[in-house]
């Protein structure tokens, strides 16, 4: 990173251009050396990237938010932003003083007063004497913490670790404040203060990045959101408009199905079974009969089965179930309900559920699919004759238009 003095009021405070940090993680020490001796060629790592591709400027009395799921890079461009670390390509200048608080009350000695905790931090700080006593009351009151601050810090609560911290960051002398994850810390009385404080600073110039999960902390600071997802950026623009777009990804994030999700309910069928017939194979067909990585909300869906009956079967009941990612089942129906009455099974077959139109808004569902001897299995028998229960993953896609939820509904608007 490059630190100036400042220089031009109209020059950009920050300017960050095609950032990108790769982490080399080594297994052990010797790793490390082995590859060194190794010579160019040599991997002896693995490598995770951060971020990349990374790029905005920032103007002085502007607030930038950082918004992203765990893990999308904002820690990491923070970090970049104070010097703590350098990008592995890229460049990123700050014209300018930059103040911290990346993690509230870092740096403090527990043994030492409040006070005296002060006086360590404007050395760090390059603060000379007279300016730290000019600041101290102001840091005190705005704190709170009053007597308190010729007490051990480790006597404090991690409340008051925070307010001494938040309040020497927003009072040292700065250009640039850089947040993570806590902007309103400690009580509701401070937290207004807190706020209050963060707003006068912007009214003097002074510039804030903030990273933070809290949308309303960021709404009310920041005028502009850089959005990022798994270390690249996704948008820069407007808070609102950010919000809107993040909002949209984090719900079809949680109704997508992980591989993992997906391997941990498997095919196995969770108790014993009639074994007469067999589920051979399931397949999920768009309405032409055609296999396709995803369906549209609306659309006709083809659910086919093949089975295999090892001997003779009268009437078997085959039944398809669909489970919402979290579980929740949503809708089912049987052979029986569809009046189709298939007489007696032998061999290898083939039935199909068709949905004439899938009601089902954006997201990844489980189907279960079973055969059973009955209908209703708590009169005849409670074990079905094969089940693979929440074993298939059905995909639906939809946009805007169809709104929001589970189900969806045709509908159009009008106005009278």
């Amino acid at each position: 990173m490059e630190t100036s003095p400042t220089s031009s009021e109209s020059a950009p405070l920050v300017r960050a251009q095609d950032l990108r940090k790769v982490y080399r993680f080594y297994p052990s020490p010797l790793a490390r050396v082995r590859e060194l001796l190794a010579g160019p060629g040599a991997r002896f790592h693995r490598e995770h990237t951060a971020l990349d591709g990374i790029g905005f400027e920032l103007g002085r009395g502007e607030a930038l938010g950082l918004l992203g799921l765990n893990g999308s890079g904002k820690s990491t461009l923070l970090r970049i932003l104070c010097g703590v670390t350098r990008p592995t390509s890229g460049s990123c200048e700050v014209n300018g003083r930059v103040s911290t608080l990346l993690d509230l009350g870092a740096g403090f000695n527990a043994d030492l007063s409040g006070n005296q905790n002060l006086d360590h931090a404007s050395m760090l700080l390059g603060l000379r004497g007279e300016t730290l006593e000019q600041l101290r009351p102001r840091i005190v009151e705005f704190s709170g913490l009053g007597d308190a601050m010729d007490d051990p810090v480790r006597t404090y609560s991690s409340g008051m670790v925070m307010r001494l911290g938040f309040s020497l960051a927003v009072h040292v002398p700065f250009d640039l404040l850089l947040i993570d994850e806590v902007l309103l810390v400690g009580d509701e009385i401070f937290q207004r203060q807190s706020l209050r404080r963060i707003r006068e600073l912007l009214s003097q110039g002074k510039s804030i990045v903030l990273a933070s999960h809290s949308l309303g902390d960021l709404t009310a600071v920041c005028d502009k959101l850089l959005l990022l997802e798994r270390g690249r950026q996704a948008l820069v623009g407007p808070t609102g408009e950010v919000i809107r777009r993040y909002l949209e990804s984090s719900e079809r994030s949680a109704r997508r199905i992980s591989e993992g999700d997906r391997l941990l309910q498997g095919t196995a069928v969770p108790q014993e079974t009639l074994g007469k017939i067999r589920i051979a194979g399931v397949q999920v067909l768009d309405g032409s009969g055609a296999a396709v990585p995803e369906l549209a909300s609306g659309e006709p869906v083809r659910i086919r089965i093949r089975y295999r009956a090892e001997e003779p079967v009268e009437d078997p009941i085959f039944r398809v179930q669909i489970f919402r990612n979290d579980g929740l089942w949503l809708s089912g129906t049987n052979t029986a309900r569809g009046e189709l009455a298939l007489g007696k099974v032998e061999g290898e077959g083939t039935v199909t559920l068709v949905y004439e139109s899938i009601n089902l808004l954006d997201g990844d569902y489980f189907l279960s699919v079973g055969v059973w001897p009955d209908e209703y299995p708590s009169y005849l028998s409670r074990r079905p004759f094969d089940l693979h229960d929440r074993a298939y993953v059905m995909r639906i896609r939809s946009g805007r238009p169809e709104g929001g939820g589970i189900v969806f509904s045709r509908h159009r608007w009008e106005r009278e």
